[in-house]
């Protein structure tokens, strides 16, 4: 009789073993790229802009282009600091605090209810509008790309990819 004994399926789990690790891997350097994308996201869209001939010489952080954001993707609806804080997870202070520059960027607009003196709403001038399309277009251009490498896949594997980012996103 052929013993296999314990031996036997060590090869297979240290291949299984090297392949998580080279995942794990992967994911971290997916995940760190996350984090370090926020610093290229504000040189794309500084580049992207001077293109456009907007914002010559003006400093944009990254939180402000997605106040900017926020504020553009409710189309001239009413938008306060608190729903701005709420829909970008940050604080009120540094809503106030990036609201006030934009302000005084002519990107955004500080509006007074009427009923309520002390309730301020934002809406976008005509220079923050187009900081809010040339922000778009950049983040409709990355996820081209990232269509692109996506399409290169079966619906396996597709299958498969949005598995593990279902597993893995909270």
């Amino acid at each position: 009789m052929f013993d296999l004994g314990a031996n036997f399926f060590y090869p297979i789990a240290m291949d299984k073993q090297a392949k998580v690790s080279k995942v794990l891997e992967l994911y971290e350097k997916l995940t760190y790229g996350i984090e370090n994308d926020e610093h290229s996201e504000e040189k794309l869209l500084r580049k992207e802009l001077k293109s456009l001939s907007l914002l010559e010489g003006i400093n944009l952080s990254l939180t402000a282009c997605h106040v900017i954001a926020c504020i553009g993707d409710m189309n001239g609806e009413k938008v306060n600091g608190t729903y701005i804080a709420k829909e970008l997870n940050i604080t009120k202070g540094g809503v106030s605090k990036a609201v006030a520059k934009l302000v005084s960027k002519n990107m955004v607009e500080a509006i007074r209810s009427d009923s309520n003196r002390k309730e301020v709403y934002y809406e976008l001038t005509d220079l923050g509008r187009n900081v809010y399309r040339a922000h778009a277009q950049m983040h409709e251009k990355a996820k081209d790309q990232q269509r692109a490498v996506l399409a290169s896949y079966s619906e396996g594997e597709l299958e498969i990819i949005s598995r593990f980012l279902k597993d893995i996103i909270p």
